[in-house]
């Protein structure tokens, strides 16, 4: 159900380790089964934000029933922790959020719809 894609132009230096924190911290905070989140991590992308390469990340964060109301307090959370794990600062990353339709998401040879 939830699917975070994230992406940063900083090398992370244990991204095994940091997928199964951030896989937990997603499940927690939209109050979902870890069983079910999907984190992809993309390190070390060629990124450019407000005109410098410091540090930034850009992350979609996909789900079914999320709610428009959830959003500012999810991004404080996510900005947070990903400020808090990776030093990025939280005016430096921006979040893509996108609720899907259950008719259009697919798991287990079927939709959830």
């Amino acid at each position: 159900m939830p699917y975070l894609k994230i992406q940063t132009n900083i090398k992370v230096e244990n991204t095994d380790e940091l997928l199964i924190k951030t896989s937990k911290h997603v499940a927690e905070i939209i109050n979902k089964p870890v069983d079910y989140v999907m984190v992809a991590i993309e390190d070390n992308v060629k990124m450019c934000f407000s005109l410098n390469q410091d540090p930034c990340m850009f992350i979609e964060f996909k789900s079914l029933g999320l709610h428009e109301e959830q959003t500012n307090n999810l991004s404080e959370k996510v900005c947070s922790f990903f400020n808090s794990e990776l030093g990025i600062l939280k005016d430096r990353m921006y979040i893509e959020f996108k609720k899907n339709p259950r008719h259009m998401w697919g798991w287990d040879s079927k939709n959830m719809g």
